[in-house]
């Protein structure tokens, strides 16, 4: 295991594409799922992450397939069905059909384990068919193994032992010695149900050595779990009690509830045949537990029927009673629903096929219409904005200009004083302009009309010449902006468009704080790392982070709330009686949004400054800017 684990670990550090350590590192965890779960799941989630980092749905459904096997094997059966459900979704989205029918064989695994044996038959058997059409060997032998499974379950041993043994001869073909021991194991449990012990011992033991020399944890725990039966219908008592106790003490190790519960219940039933009850009552109890905790109803079921026949050899009735109710109880819904839905299975099909099509049609309009009226009401709130900014912001610029033209009519001949109020109408002209460009970038997001051309840039660059161009705005309120920046940090934005979000967030940094503060301005780029190690493509970054902080009035908790909502005005008022729309932010978080990036802010409390972020995703390093 050692070795492989390292092969593993070389094959992430070497790989030269975000999208080549997505994939290894569900190679890791796929390979070592039934050898070490806790970093199984930990290389799904990383993968996943970083898959959605990249958009590699790909990625995203094997990381999720991963994800939901280890769920799976938790015993958390709620999240490895909604896992492995939405990476069936992407498969077929993809046109992925060895993915499509290794979901399905999954979900069919997932079922059996919840004791919904027909919608496991059925998703075997899709991906069966799905596997042979591709010729893939491997997921044939897996299926029908599984399909065998099922029958074993239903006590259909003829049909079982077929499916088996056509397992083991296609595994056996492709030289495949994890499925040969998983084959081997299910005919030794056939020729156990059968009665020739012989036999079942020599299949279950040859299996035995496989797994582990494969060092695959749960199949050993499993199949001397297996070993430990065949022992008691032996009646060899040390030797079935030995290999119970072993198999569950690698289920606890390895945190199989399911297993725990199975065992638990082997176990504690053997004890309860000799007597040896109080011993038995702690493992059925516990079986009952764990079952309890998993919804596993076969396991709750045959629990409170051994406890049942427990009290009763005790002579405690009235708990005897209760448990043989309950079990007839939970039995009654897994086998008497299981055998009405079978009847019905086509009936319910067209059924729920066609229940399915008219919801989703209604939904669908629902949701037109819900959307349709809320972009009324939105409208609707934007001209009301809109109408009292007409009415009040631009009132008072416009009042200032014509005032300042007056008094220069009236002393045209005074070259300063005509200088002096010039300048006071650019100014008011400028604000005007502002106000206006505002509105209409925010009514162009709001008709969808926002076109992005984006190209490769160095976000360095950008910021470095939206710093020079506020420099004298900082100048004037006896400000000194510090920029700190590391180079060659790409992404792929809309040049012009970023330089406005920049020179935003950098001139209200201007404009909030008193005069004579400091503003820093950083880019910064955020390396991918995996457990702490940072692999060979360190160099790359995985985010580029633009960082605006300030010495000025800081942000209360309401004004976070409401920090990039559309006409929001804050707590903070400008220091140098400038003026503000209460739109620019709210562009800004949309157009960073419109890049696939995230927008933030940071602040202790009033007059503790705040710092801004904006955070992009980084280029592919293999492209070269131009």
């Amino acid at each position: 295991m050692i070795e492989l684990l390292k092969k593993l670990d070389a094959k992430i550090q070497s790989a030269n594409d975000p999208r080549d350590i997505v994939d290894a590192l569900n190679d890791y965890a796929w390979s070592v799922m039934r050898m070490d779960l806790k970093s199984a799941m930990a290389r799904a989630e990383q993968a996943l992450e970083l898959s959605k980092n990249f958009l590699y749905e790909s990625g995203i459904a094997r990381s999720l397939r991963n994800r939901g096997l280890c769920y799976q094997q938790y015993s958390d059966y709620e999240s490895a069905l909604r896992d492995i459900n939405e990476a069936l979704y992407l498969f077929r989205k993809l046109g992925d059909t060895s993915g499509e029918a290794s979901a399905l064989n999954n979900l069919g695994s997932i079922y059996a384990d919840l004791g919904d044996y027909p919608r496991a038959l059925d998703y075997f058997e899709q991906s069966h068919k799905l596997y042979s059409s591709l010729d893939y060997k491997i997921g044939c032998a897996s299926c029908i193994n599984n399909i065998g499974s099922i029958y074993l379950k239903l006590g259909e041993f003829s049909r079982a032992l077929g499916c088996f043994q056509q397992s083991f001869q296609l595994y056996k073909e492709i030289k495949h010695k994890q499925g040969e021991a998983t084959a081997l194991a299910s005919i030794g449990n056939v020729y156990s149900e059968l009665g020739a012990h012989t036999q079942a011992l020599n299949n279950l033991l040859e299996s035995l050595k496989l797994f582990e020399a494969l060092d695959d944890k749960q199949s050993v725990a499993r199949t001397l779990k297996d070993i430990g039966a065949v022992y008691e219908k032996l009646d060899h008592s040390e030797q079935a009690i030995e290999y119970f106790e072993r198999s569950l003490s690698i289920m606890e190790q390895i945190g199989d509830r399911h297993g725990q519960s199975i065992v638990h219940l082997a176990l504690g039933s053997f004890l309860l045949s000799k007597e040896i009850t109080d011993r038995a009552e702690y493992h059925l109890e516990k079986s009952l537990e764990v079952a309890e905790e998993i919804n596993a109803k076969p396991e709750i079921y045959k629990a409170h029927q051994a406890l049942a026949e427990l009290y009763k050899q005790r002579g405690a009735y009235r708990l005897a009673l209760e448990h043989i109710e309950k079990f007839h109880q939970v039995k009654s819904e897994v086998m008497g629903e299981e055998l009405n839905r079978k009847l019905a299975n086509q009936q319910i099909a067209f059924a729920v096929e066609k229940a399915e099509k008219e919801a989703e049609i209604y939904r669908l309009k629902t949701v037109e219409l819900a959307k349709a009226n809320e972009a009324l009401q939105e409208a609707n709130a934007l001209k009301t904005e809109l109408l009292h900014i007409a009415a009040h912001d631009l009132k008072n610029p416009l009042t200032a200009i014509m005032t300042f033209a007056e008094l220069i009519a009236e002393q045209a001949d005074d070259i300063d004083f005509v200088r002096k109020h010039a300048r006071a109408i650019y100014q008011s002209s400028e604000q005007m302009f502002n106000l206006v460009k505002s509105l209409l970038e925010q009514a162009a997001i709001e008709s969808g009309k926002v076109e992005l051309h984006k190209k490769p840039a160095d976000i360095a660059t950008i910021a470095e010449f939206v710093v020079k161009h506020n420099e004298m705005h900082a100048q004037n309120k006896n400000q000194k902006i510090h920029l700190s920046l590391e180079r060659e940090a790409y992404a792929e934005v809309d040049v012009e468009k970023m330089q406005s979000i920049f020179d935003n967030l950098i001139s209200n940094a201007i404009k909030y704080s008193p005069p004579g503060r400091n503003i820093w301005v950083s880019v910064k780029k955020k390396l991918l790392t995996i457990d702490g190690i940072t692999p060979s493509v360190s160099s790359v970054p995985t985010k580029i982070i633009f960082e605006v902080r300030d010495e000025g009035l800081g942000l209360t908790e309401e004004d976070k709330q409401k920090l990039f909502g559309k006409f929001q005005r804050l707590s903070a008022r400008p220091t140098g009686g400038e003026s503000s729309s209460g739109l620019g932010l709210a562009i800004v978080k949309q157009w960073v949004e419109l890049h696939g990036g995230r927008v933030w802010a940071e602040s202790e409390g009033p007059n503790k400054g705040a710092t801004f972020f904006v955070e992009l995703n980084a280029i592919d390093f293999t492209e070269t800017p131009t």
